[in-house]
C-alpha cells in the first residue's frame, strides 16, 4: 500500500499491473478489441491510478477516461466485502423497470476533476484525476 497526497490508502498499482492489462487487452473479446482506460478506485471514491492499455494516450478514445473512472466509482459505491460487483452485473438492474433504474442520475461525475489539468498526463503517474473524488 502507498498513501496518496490526500492521506488515504491506495492499493498498489504499478505499470506492472498495465502490462497484465495490455496482455488482456490484445485477446480477442468479441468487441472491436480497442484499447482501453483503466481507473482504480479506493473505498472512499478517490482515484488512485489511471491508466491505459495502448502504446500512448492517444491510442483509446479520449471519452473513455471519464468514463472508466465512472465505472470504477460505480462498482466501488455498489460493492461490499465478499460481494464484488462489476458494472456488467448492473446492466439489467438499471434498465427501466430494473431496481436500479436511474442510477447513473445518482452517480454523476465532478466535472471539475474530470477534466482538470494538462492532459498530456492523463494515465500517467500525474493523472489530474489522481488523489481526487470522481463522484460529484
Amino acid at each position: 500500500m502507498t498513501t496518496i497526497q490526500s492521506g488515504l490508502q491506495e492499493p498498489a498499482f504499478s505499470r506492472r499491473s498495465q502490462g497484465s492489462a495490455d496482455r488482456s487487452a490484445r485477446q480477442a473479446n468479441g468487441g472491436f478489441n480497442l484499447d482501453m482506460w483503466a481507473t482504480v478506485v479506493n473505498r472512499d471514491g478517490v482515484v488512485c491510478a489511471v491508466a491505459f492499455t495502448g502504446a500512448s494516450r492517444g491510442d483509446q478514445w479520449p471519452g473513455s477516461r471519464v468514463i472508466s473512472a465512472q465505472k470504477a466509482n460505480t462498482a466501488n459505491a455498489f460493492g461490499l466485502p465478499g460481494l464484488a460487483l462489476s458494472t456488467a452485473n448492473l446492466y439489467s438492474a438499471v434498465q427501466p423497470g430494473g431496481s436500479l433504474f436511474g442510477l447513473q442520475e445518482s452517480n454523476p461525475v465532478n466535472v471539475g476533476v474530470a477534466y482538470r489539468g494538462n492532459p498530456k498526463n492523463n494515465g500517467q503517474a500525474n493523472d489530474p484525476m489522481v488523489g481526487s473524488r470522481i463522484a460529484a
